[in-house]
C-alpha cells in the first residue's frame, strides 16, 4: 500500500486547514484529490507517494529534510538580518549627514552672530570713547567759563566788589 508524504519548506505553514511539520507520511486516502492539488501547487509544499519500506525509513529521511529546511531558514533569516542592518546603516548615514549640514549651518550662523557682536561692540567702544573724548572737553569748557565768571565778578584794584549807589 502506497503513502503520501508532503514537505513543508515553512514549518508552521497552515495548508487545507492544518498547520504542517517539516515532514508528514499520511496514508494514502487521507487527503482528497483537490487538496493534494493545492499541496501540488505551492511552491512550499513537496508531495511525494512513497511505499511503506521507505516510509519505514522515511524517519531519517525526515531528518534530513529537517536539517535542509533549518539550513534553508538559517540562511534565510541571515539574509533578512543583512538587509535589515543594511537599511539601518544606510538610513544612520543619511540622519548623520542631514545632522551635519544642520551644524553646518548652525556654525555658520554662529560665527556671523560673533561678527556682528564683534561690529556692535567695536561700535560701542568707539562711542564711549567718542563720549568720554567730549566730556572732557565739556568739562574743561566748564571750567575755562567758571574762571572767566570769578574773574568777571572779582573787585577790581580796591573795589569792595559792592556796586556804587546810585544818585
Amino acid at each position: 500500500m502506497s503513502k503520501v508524504q508532503i514537505i513543508c519548506s515553512v514549518p508552521g505553514l497552515i495548508r487545507n486547514g492544518v498547520p504542517h511539520s517539516t515532514s508528514e507520511i499520511y496514508e494514502e486516502d487521507h487527503w482528497t484529490v483537490g487538496q493534494l492539488a493545492r499541496f501540488m501547487s505551492d511552491p512550499a509544499f513537496t508531495v511525494r507517494t512513497i511505499d511503506d519500506e521507505e516510509a519505514a525509513r522515511g524517519s531519517a529521511f525526515d531528518d534530513a529534510v529537517a536539517a535542509e529546511v533549518n539550513k534553508r531558514v538559517s540562511a534565510k533569516v541571515e539574509e533578512i538580518q543583512q538587509t535589515f542592518q543594511n537599511a539601518v546603516n544606510a538610513a544612520s548615514r543619511e540622519l548623520v549627514d542631514e545632522i551635519g549640514l544642520k551644524l553646518k549651518d548652525a556654525q555658520a550662523k554662529i560665527t556671523e552672530l560673533e561678527d556682528q557682536l564683534s561690529t556692535a561692540t567695536a561700535n560701542a567702544d568707539n562711542t564711549i570713547d567718542d563720549l568720554g573724548k567730549k566730556l572732557t572737553i565739556a568739562e574743561a569748557t566748564v571750567a575755562d567759563l567758571q574762571k572767566q565768571l570769578e574773574a568777571a565778578t572779582a573787585p577790581q584794584d580796591g573795589a569792595t566788589g559792592k556796586a556804587a549807589p546810585k544818585k
